[in-house]
Protein backbone atom coordinates (compact mmCIF):
# COMPACT_ATOMS: atom_id res chain seq x y z
CA UNK A 1 0.00 0.00 0.00
CA UNK A 2 1.35 3.42 -0.91
CA UNK A 3 0.08 6.14 1.40
CA UNK A 4 1.82 9.08 -0.20
CA UNK A 5 2.85 9.40 -3.81
CA UNK A 6 6.25 11.06 -3.79
CA UNK A 7 8.57 11.18 -6.79
CA UNK A 8 11.67 11.32 -4.57
CA UNK A 9 11.14 7.80 -3.20
CA UNK A 10 14.18 7.60 -0.93
CA UNK A 11 14.53 7.55 2.83
CA UNK A 12 17.02 9.82 4.52
CA UNK A 13 18.34 8.88 7.94
CA UNK A 14 18.95 12.03 9.97
CA UNK A 15 20.34 10.27 13.03
CA UNK A 16 20.41 6.86 14.63
CA UNK A 17 18.74 5.93 17.86
CA UNK A 18 20.79 6.21 21.01
CA UNK A 19 20.11 5.16 24.55
CA UNK A 20 18.56 7.99 26.52
CA UNK A 21 18.42 7.64 30.31
CA UNK A 22 15.03 7.53 31.99
CA UNK A 23 14.00 9.72 34.89
CA UNK A 24 10.91 9.45 37.02
CA UNK A 25 8.98 12.70 37.28
CA UNK A 26 6.14 13.92 39.48
CA UNK A 27 3.34 12.58 37.31
CA UNK A 28 4.88 9.11 36.99
CA UNK A 29 5.59 9.01 40.73
CA UNK A 30 1.96 9.95 41.49
CA UNK A 31 0.60 7.27 39.18
CA UNK A 32 2.95 4.60 40.52
CA UNK A 33 1.91 5.58 44.05
CA UNK A 34 -1.73 5.16 43.04
CA UNK A 35 -0.83 1.67 41.75
CA UNK A 36 0.46 0.75 45.22
CA UNK A 37 4.20 1.49 45.01
CA UNK A 38 5.36 2.59 48.46
CA UNK A 39 6.85 6.06 48.92
CA UNK A 40 9.91 4.44 50.50
CA UNK A 41 10.83 3.05 47.06
CA UNK A 42 11.01 6.56 45.60
CA UNK A 43 12.88 7.92 48.62
CA UNK A 44 15.38 5.07 48.29
CA UNK A 45 15.94 5.78 44.59
CA UNK A 46 16.29 9.47 45.35
CA UNK A 47 18.82 8.82 48.12
CA UNK A 48 20.80 6.47 45.88
CA UNK A 49 20.92 9.14 43.18
CA UNK A 50 22.11 11.74 45.71
CA UNK A 51 24.79 9.37 47.04
CA UNK A 52 26.05 8.64 43.53
CA UNK A 53 26.12 12.33 42.59
CA UNK A 54 28.14 13.05 45.74
CA UNK A 55 30.56 10.17 45.26
CA UNK A 56 31.15 11.16 41.61
CA UNK A 57 33.21 14.07 42.89
CA UNK A 58 35.65 11.91 44.82
CA UNK A 59 35.51 8.39 43.37
CA UNK A 60 36.78 7.97 39.82
CA UNK A 61 35.09 4.58 39.34
CA UNK A 62 31.68 6.00 40.26
CA UNK A 63 32.25 8.95 37.93
CA UNK A 64 33.16 6.60 35.07
CA UNK A 65 30.05 4.50 35.72
CA UNK A 66 27.65 7.44 36.14
CA UNK A 67 28.71 9.96 33.48
CA UNK A 68 27.51 8.00 30.42
CA UNK A 69 24.18 7.28 32.12
CA UNK A 70 23.28 10.84 33.07
CA UNK A 71 21.44 13.09 30.67
CA UNK A 72 21.89 16.80 30.55
CA UNK A 73 23.68 19.52 28.68
CA UNK A 74 26.86 19.03 26.67
CA UNK A 75 27.04 15.34 25.87
CA UNK A 76 30.27 16.03 23.96
CA UNK A 77 31.76 17.49 27.12
CA UNK A 78 30.77 14.33 29.00
CA UNK A 79 32.69 12.25 26.46
CA UNK A 80 35.76 14.41 26.99
CA UNK A 81 35.39 14.10 30.75
CA UNK A 82 35.19 10.32 30.40
CA UNK A 83 38.40 10.28 28.39
CA UNK A 84 40.07 12.35 31.11
CA UNK A 85 38.87 9.91 33.78
CA UNK A 86 40.04 6.89 31.77
CA UNK A 87 43.51 8.39 31.40
CA UNK A 88 43.84 8.40 35.17
CA UNK A 89 42.86 11.93 36.14
CA UNK A 90 40.82 12.26 39.29
CA UNK A 91 38.30 15.01 40.10
CA UNK A 92 40.19 15.52 43.36
CA UNK A 93 43.44 16.31 41.51
CA UNK A 94 42.25 18.28 38.46
CA UNK A 95 40.36 21.56 39.09
CA UNK A 96 38.79 21.67 35.60
CA UNK A 97 37.47 18.13 35.93
CA UNK A 98 36.16 18.89 39.43
CA UNK A 99 34.37 22.04 38.23
CA UNK A 100 32.75 20.16 35.35
CA UNK A 101 31.64 17.35 37.64
CA UNK A 102 30.24 19.93 40.09
CA UNK A 103 28.29 21.56 37.25
CA UNK A 104 26.79 18.21 36.22
CA UNK A 105 25.97 17.45 39.86
CA UNK A 106 24.34 20.89 40.32
CA UNK A 107 22.26 20.41 37.17
CA UNK A 108 20.88 17.11 38.45
CA UNK A 109 20.29 18.41 41.97
CA UNK A 110 18.31 21.32 40.52
CA UNK A 111 16.23 18.94 38.37
CA UNK A 112 15.64 16.70 41.36
CA UNK A 113 14.54 19.58 43.56
CA UNK A 114 12.37 21.45 41.03
CA UNK A 115 11.00 18.63 38.85
CA UNK A 116 11.39 15.53 41.05
CA UNK A 117 13.52 13.92 38.33
CA UNK A 118 14.85 10.69 39.82
CA UNK A 119 17.33 8.73 37.73
CA UNK A 120 16.35 5.11 37.01
CA UNK A 121 19.49 3.02 36.54
CA UNK A 122 18.01 0.27 34.38
CA UNK A 123 15.63 2.60 32.56
CA UNK A 124 15.70 4.00 29.05
CA UNK A 125 13.52 6.21 26.89
CA UNK A 126 12.37 4.11 23.96
CA UNK A 127 10.35 4.63 20.82
CA UNK A 128 8.00 1.76 20.07
CA UNK A 129 6.32 0.17 17.14
CA UNK A 130 3.26 -2.00 16.77
CA UNK A 131 3.59 -5.78 16.40
CA UNK A 132 1.85 -5.85 13.02
CA UNK A 133 2.25 -9.59 12.53
CA UNK A 134 1.03 -10.63 15.98
CA UNK A 135 4.19 -12.54 16.88
CA UNK A 136 4.27 -11.45 20.52
CA UNK A 137 1.67 -12.73 22.99
CA UNK A 138 -0.72 -10.24 24.55
CA UNK A 139 0.86 -7.98 27.22
CA UNK A 140 4.40 -8.81 26.03
CA UNK A 141 7.00 -6.49 24.61
CA UNK A 142 10.32 -7.01 22.84
CA UNK A 143 12.99 -4.55 23.94
CA UNK A 144 16.58 -4.47 22.76
CA UNK A 145 18.99 -1.80 24.00
CA UNK A 146 22.54 -0.83 23.21
CA UNK A 147 24.90 -2.44 25.69
CA UNK A 148 27.10 -0.30 27.87
CA UNK A 149 30.62 -0.05 26.56
CA UNK A 150 33.96 1.52 27.28
CA UNK A 151 34.10 5.00 25.65
CA UNK A 152 37.26 4.05 23.75
CA UNK A 153 35.58 0.92 22.35
CA UNK A 154 34.27 1.25 18.80
CA UNK A 155 32.36 -2.03 18.59
CA UNK A 156 28.64 -1.68 19.17
CA UNK A 157 26.20 -4.34 20.18
CA UNK A 158 22.70 -4.78 21.46
CA UNK A 159 21.23 -7.00 24.11
CA UNK A 160 17.60 -7.96 24.62
CA UNK A 161 15.91 -7.10 27.90
CA UNK A 162 14.57 -10.21 29.63
CA UNK A 163 11.92 -10.08 32.35
CA UNK A 164 9.16 -7.71 33.37
CA UNK A 165 9.28 -4.19 31.95
CA UNK A 166 7.49 -1.10 33.22
CA UNK A 167 6.17 0.86 30.25
CA UNK A 168 4.90 4.42 30.50
CA UNK A 169 3.39 6.77 27.96
CA UNK A 170 4.27 10.43 28.14
CA UNK A 171 2.67 12.66 29.13
CA UNK A 172 1.32 10.44 31.90
CA UNK A 173 -2.23 11.50 32.69
CA UNK A 174 -4.24 8.33 33.33
CA UNK A 175 -3.56 5.20 35.44
CA UNK A 176 -3.56 3.12 32.24
CA UNK A 177 -0.53 5.07 30.99
CA UNK A 178 1.69 2.99 33.29
CA UNK A 179 1.78 -0.77 32.71
CA UNK A 180 3.91 -3.72 33.73
CA UNK A 181 4.56 -5.98 30.72
CA UNK A 182 6.48 -9.23 30.28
Amino acid sequence: MIKFHEPYGQVEVCSVGTRVPYYLNRSVILLLSSHGVEDAVFRGKQQRMLDQLDSMLSDTETAIRMLPRLSGPDSDLRKSLLYMLYTGLSPRMDPFLLDCMNAIRSHHLYSLRKKARIFVECGAVLMGGVDEYGILPEFCVFVQVEREKHPLETQKGCKPVVGPVLVTKHPVTHPGDVRMLL
